[in-house]
């Protein structure tokens, strides 16, 4: 529905930092020239296994969707910098 004939995709489980490391990998695709364009997805559902009894956790945690899609910047914007250690 995408249209996108020759994509590729794959998982990344990283928890809290999992959209920073997906924008992270797709700078790296993009600088690499082994990507154009990328689609970076995040999601979390953490309404099912959270304790909502539990104030000391409870407020931490929800559900969330984001995505972007990433290319290669004319000129100076863009990603910036990005730091995963």
């Amino acid at each position: 529905m995408l249209g996108a004939d020759r994509a590729a995709a794959f998982d990344l489980s990283a928890a809290c930092s999992g959209f920073i490391y997906g924008l992270t990998v797709a700078e790296g695709m993009i600088s690499a020239g082994q990507a154009a364009h990328v689609l970076v997805v995040g999601g979390e559902k953490l309404s099912n296994i959270t304790d909502m009894t539990d104030r000391a956790t409870a407020i931490l945690f929800g559900d969330g969707v984001g995505a972007v899609v990433v290319s290669k910047a004319r000129g100076s914007r863009g990603i910036l910098s990005t730091f995963i250690k």
